[in-house]
């Protein structure tokens, strides 16, 4: 996987290597290994990136390991723990040793991803001996944020109640000619339609865009029809009259997935199931985890968000939508979620907007917020996903603050590179101080981050602060004389070397 683009010339600083442990022929769950490697002349690794299991003791019951998993047992297992219309998804086998925040003795293990009630996705871990439930957990990323967008499309971090709305254009959107062609609008909304007559034609457009189909939960979604001369330009205006909800809504949250995917493609074009790849997004909902509520669902790649309600405003808004989408981006980078994905998810909002907050006006109140990149969490975080997510958020706030000084025209650009393409090589679903190893090299221009990097004391300074500080430098270089034929793996090894500083 190319990692870090460079676009001044085309290229990609390194390259990621993924693989997965197994264990008489079965995977090991939540297992990983990255190699970082820089595309250079011999292509030096200067990342590895794990979570692997030690499982030297441990051999599989062939018998157990090579049975089809039984899908009417396993749906009576789930009958028994869950509440609600279950079906199965999908089921694989594999061997289960826990993770890295708790541990389990290695057994031959089914997962099996539910859907209950037709939103709620849970994957369910069992012994594929006893049956018995070995973990369990639902696999929907919610933030607890709201949202009303009202208006042609709301001009800010914040809800619509806190925000005026201004004309935005709608990029990438499919615009129909009656009784003739089609076009796709440009990044600033422009189209062009090849027209064979000269008399009025009508135009037609809804908000069912290349790379995002925005779906009214509540029935048919806003479009626009506009009967008039081809001589003259014909703009559509959609959520003109700015009086219903839904419709801020659909045109809110196209708006604010298009911007979000363009950030992501610039910082890296290859990135995983984001180019050449259509969402579904929902708006308006009022089941599932609604209102007062917006969540990824990772087992049909959607994005969702409520209808207003109780007190909650609507949550299809900028930084709702910029965090939801930062969960598709972990989970196509194949991070774990967990306290990291609800940190890259704010980091996302935080990076785009500019601004520490995420969340204005979730509480009705437009002088609050839901969570903010300024505060006093340090590592390590051992409370839930949600509550540790400042954590990250405000190491990369606190890095924002230098690199504006330092950097001021690009800050933006390189906290978004950072923080997309390091997510190509964490592993599990905490942050630790790992993730400053994973800036540092990232942003590294010799393969030693011992000696620095450009911009080693705006990442140190960021991360420090939430006690997750840079290795200290090492500005002695050691070279090598010349290397032994063999080495001893148990050390002892003589090798002779150039010091210099």
């Amino acid at each position: 996987m190319p990692v870090m683009y460079q676009p001044e010339t085309d290229t990609y600083k390194f390259t990621a290597t993924y693989f997965t442990q197994t264990r008489n022929g079965l995977p090991v769950y939540g297992s990983k290994l990255v190699l970082l490697t820089r595309n250079e002349a011999n292509n030096p690794l200067v990342l590895a990136s794990s979570q692997l299991f030690d499982l030297s003791a441990f051999n599989a019951d062939p018998v157990i390991a090579r049975a089809a998993a039984n899908h009417n047992n396993l749906l009576e297992i789930a009958n028994d723990q869950f509440n609600g219309a279950i079906q199965i998804w999908s089921t694989d086998r594999v061997i289960y040793a826990g993770n890295e925040a708790n541990p389990h003795e290695p057994v031959v293990a089914d997962v099996t991803i539910l859907d209950i009630d037709g939103y709620e996705k849970i994957e369910m871990i069992t012994d594929a001996a006893t049956g018995e439930i070995l973990h369990a957990d639902s696999i929907i990323c919610t933030v607890d944020a709201t949202g009303n967008v009202s208006g042609m499309a709301s001009d800010g971090p914040a809800a619509d109640i806190c925000e005026d709305e201004i004309a935005m254009p709608l990029p990438y959107l499919n615009v129909n000619l009656q009784g003739g062609g089609s076009a796709i609008t440009d990044v600033d909304g422009n189209y062009t339609i090849p027209n064979g007559g000269s008399g009025n034609v009508t135009i037609d457009a809804e908000l069912d865009g290349q790379w995002f189909n925005i779906n009214n939960y509540l029935g048919s979604g806003t479009a626009e029809s506009i009967t008039a001369d081809p001589s003259n330009p014909i703009n559509i205006l959609f959520n003109s009259l700015n009086n219903s909800e839904q419709v801020r809504s659909e045109v809110n949250v196209y708006v604010e997935s298009n911007r979000v995917r363009d950030w992501v493609l610039e910082a890296n074009p290859s990135y995983p199931l984001v180019a050449g790849t259509e969402m579904e997004v929902w708006v308006n909902r009022t089941d599932g985890f609604c209102p007062g509520n917006a969540w990824y669902d990772p087992g049909i790649d959607t994005i969702n968000f409520c209808l207003s309600g109780s007190s909650n405003p609507n949550t299809g808004w900028s930084s709702v939508v910029h965090h939801e989408y930062g969960h598709h981006l972990v989970s196509a980078g194949g991070s774990g979620q967990g306290q990291y994905g609800e940190g890259t998810g704010d980091v996302m909002s935080v990076i785009i907007l500019d601004d520490p907050d995420l969340g204005i006006g979730f509480f009705g109140s437009c002088g609050s917020a839901l969570r903010t990149a300024v505060n006093n969490l340090t590592y390590p975080c051992a409370t839930d996903g949600h509550a540790c997510a400042p954590l990250y958020s405000g190491a990369v706030w606190g890095t924002r603050n230098l690199l504006a000084i330092t950097e001021p025209d690009d800050y933006q650009k390189l906290l978004m590179s950072w923080a997309l393409n390091s997510i190509l090589v964490h592993s599990g679903t905490l942050i630790t101080p790992q993730m400053t190893i994973d800036y540092l090299t990232l942003d590294d221009d010799d393969a030693d981050i011992g000696n620095g990097t450009p911009h080693y004391f705006e990442i140190d300074g960021g991360f420090g602060a939430k006690n997750m500080p840079a290795p200290p430098l090492n500005l002695i270089n050691i070279e090598p004389v010349a290397f032994p034929d063999f080495a001893n793996p148990a050390g002892g090894t003589t090798i002779s070397a150039e010091f210099t500083n």
